[in-house]
């Protein structure tokens, strides 16, 4: 007789647990991360754009950012004030997805952006 052939790799259910939720983890903190990277990309696209930024002075959980964010090195903005041209309802719509904690204006010409407690960036 015929032996069966060994199958090279053998594991348990509970190794294969381990890995998928091991591997569910590094995406998910991977996302986040990317998720981070965005935000600041955005901030530098925005001030180039002439959009005003104001910064989040004390850390209660109704303007912050996500923990895991905050752990990744985002920093909380309270008020993000853009020029009235040139923004389109996505374009704010992905600012809301970005900055959750941050309040999002339409500054017009006749406003005065220097009546505000605002830091460029």
């Amino acid at each position: 007789m015929t032996e069966s052939p060994r199958h090279r790799w053998t594991f348990s259910l509970r190794t294969l647990f381990a890995v998928v939720t091991l591997f569910a983890l590094v995406c998910w903190l991977g996302w986040n991360l990317h998720r981070v990277h965005q935000r600041d990309g955005m901030v530098i696209s925005l001030s180039a754009r002439g959009a005003m930024f104001g910064r989040t002075v004390s850390n209660t959980p109704h303007n912050s950012p996500p923990l895991v964010w905050k752990l990744l090195g985002a920093e909380p903005v309270q008020l993000i004030e853009v020029p009235a041209s040139g923004f389109s309802e996505d374009d704010l719509l992905r600012l809301a997805t970005l900055f959750p904690e941050a309040t999002i204006r339409s500054r017009t010409l006749i406003d005065s952006p220097r009546s505000l407690p605002m830091q460029r960036r």
